[in-house]
């Protein structure tokens, strides 16, 4: 099964380079050696838990988000860290 989830993913990243799209990869950051969810980062093997999610909007946030508010003007960016009235 994970062999099949890497050949995805690779599929998935060879599109996204093609198509211009942004793409972050959670599965290599969330994966053991084995290529499941690294135990810390669940309590069922399954579903994140606040570490992992913790994680997962770290690497979002440092992969696209950076770059998206990066990619702003100058003015955009200045009025994103106002607070509203």
């Amino acid at each position: 099964m994970n062999e099949a989830i890497v050949a995805l993913n690779g599929l998935i990243k060879v599109h996204c380079l093609v198509e211009g799209v942004p793409l972050v990869d959670l599965y290599s950051a969330t994966k053991d050696a084995s290529g499941r969810l690294r135990r810390e980062l669940s309590n069922d093997g399954v579903h994140l838990n606040t570490e992992g999610y913790r994680l997962v909007a770290e690497i979002i946030y440092q992969d696209a988000v950076e770059d998206i508010l990066g990619s702003l003007p100058e003015n955009m960016e200045q009025n994103r860290d106002a607070k509203p009235p």
